[in-house]
């Protein structure tokens, strides 16, 4: 009988098993160092925004409890309208161009191209700082009748006439937070919010005590500015290669990211 006419009940071994023979087969491991460093890359950013996240919620925490005990409902209410009043303004005035220009930096940081790199950073910064300031402009014009249509008087024009340069300082810092995202500096994106947070409130104790009902404007306006400080601060430390273009070309490149960012600004 030869061995190909043999059944597989019939097949016997021709020597006895072993423990080699009976010890499971270990298969390589199909995760290639890449994707390692990435799991230890998400878990390592995870870890630090966390952490800046915990530090910054403290930190707002203690500022929120020396505003209640100073300025009292009253003063409370109208920092945060103030505050919404300005977020508002601020959200349509930027078009979402922060968000699409995370996007569009990233791309060109991954993609090593150091001349798209530039441009990339250059749109960016140049739209924002400008969508920033005719918010700021148009706020400004109109403080009177937002006075008037907030609080039924014309009382706070003034108030809302120095928000207008919360809403610029704000936009220049979203330009600078975008930078650091696209990059993917997630430690200094953290660092910059941790200082932020510390300077705010540093400046809001003294503020608060000796300023009291009218240190409203004066808290949101050292908050807009600290995180302008501490973002810029860090955003710098990045080389980008200078770049010469001119308005038309910059006009031409920010499209697309204004096609990509305008929807978010939209409320749903």
């Amino acid at each position: 009988m030869s061995p190909s006419s043999l059944q597989p009940s019939q097949l016997r071994w021709h020597r006895p098993l072993t423990d080699a023979d009976r010890s499971p087969v270990e298969l390589p491991s199909v995760r290639s160092p890449e994707t390692t460093s990435s799991y230890g890359q998400i878990l390592t950013s995870s870890a630090v925004i966390g952490g800046s996240s915990l530090v910054t919620m403290l930190a707002a925490l203690v500022r929120n409890k020396f505003v209640a005990v100073f300025l009292g409902p009253a003063g409370v209410g109208l920092m945060s309208l103030f505050g919404a009043m300005t977020g508002v303004v601020g959200s349509f005035a930027g078009l979402g161009i922060s968000t699409s220009g995370v996007r569009e930096i990233s791309e060109a940081a991954g993609a090593g191209d150091r001349i798209r790199l530039a441009r990339s950073v250059t749109v960016v910064r140049r739209v924002v700082a400008r969508l920033g300031l005719l918010g700021a402009a148009l706020l400004a014009a109109f403080c009177r009748p937002i006075s008037r249509l907030t609080f039924g008087s014309a009382d706070h024009a003034r108030d809302v006439l120095l928000l207008s340069a919360v809403v610029l300082a704000s936009a220049i810092a979203d330009g600078q937070v975008t930078r650091l995202q696209g990059f993917r500096r997630m430690g200094d994106l953290a660092r910059a919010a941790v200082l932020g947070t510390i300077l705010t409130l540093a400046l809001t104790l003294p503020i608060v005590y000796f300023w009291r009902q009218d240190a409203v404007v004066a808290l949101l306006l050292v908050a807009s500015g600290a995180t302008l400080v501490s973002s810029w601060w860090f955003a710098r430390k990045i080389p980008i290669p200078p770049i010469e273009m001119t308005w038309r070309e910059t006009l031409h490149a920010a499209r697309p990211l204004l096609h990509l960012g305008s929807p978010r600004c939209l409320p749903r």
